[in-house]
């Protein structure tokens, strides 16, 4: 093993007795297996605790062919029986929209998807009445006359928050299974206080 002393900023090397090297070795050594073991005994832990963090994406989408992207994307998650929530669906939608959603629920029942939607204290008869008539499709009004400024979406790991507006409505997608789940509790806790509508022939 080699040595070295410093004198006036320059080093001396000096060789050092041949044992010395063999010592230092084996105390590496040592030092080794005390690392390895406790590698071994944190490693489950370290496994665990990586398998159980769920990986989170989020995405911004602008205008209403960005929002309809977010909402394909319910055909291709969901299953026949399976269904998405939807909470604080504005009264008063622009007229666009319109020939879409009658398309997309005729497209949903005949995909054997279910529905629920909770739209603001002050939706009108006749909106509920055209969405209770699709099949699967479970409309109610807000158990409250409390209005929010964005509305909710949350199916299997996506949850969505989308702000409306007549000009350029922005739609966030979080794909993280806690944050849907919580959102789908959020729903629920609603879902529950709310009345059944009575359809109107």
């Amino acid at each position: 093993m080699v040595s070295y002393v410093v004198k006036e900023k320059t080093k001396y090397f000096q060789a050092g007795e041949p044992h010395l090297i063999l010592d230092y070795i084996d105390e590496r050594e040592k030092n080794l297996k005390k690392t390895k073991l406790k590698v071994e005994n944190i490693l489950p832990e370290l496994l665990r605790k990586q398998g159980s963090v769920n990986k989170s994406e989020v995405r911004v989408f602008e205008g209403f062919k960005g929002m309809i992207s977010v909402h394909e994307k319910t055909y291709e998650k969901l299953k026949r029986g399976e269904e998405y929530y939807y909470l604080g669906i504005p009264a008063v939608q622009p007229k666009y929209f319109h020939p879409y959603y009658i398309k997309d629920h005729a497209r949903r029942a005949r995909a054997g998807i279910k529905c629920k939607l909770l739209f603001e204290f002050d939706t009108n008869d006749e909106v509920l009445n055209s969405r209770n008539r699709s099949k699967g499709c479970d409309s109610r009004r807000m158990p409250t006359k409390i209005k929010t400024p964005a509305w909710f979406m949350s199916y299997k790991d996506v949850a969505v928050i989308g702000i409306p507006s007549s000009t350029l409505p922005i739609t966030i997608e979080i794909t993280n299974k806690e944050v849907a789940d919580s959102f789908r509790n959020y729903f629920e806790e609603f879902w529950k206080l709310s009345k059944p509508f009575k359809a109107k022939l």
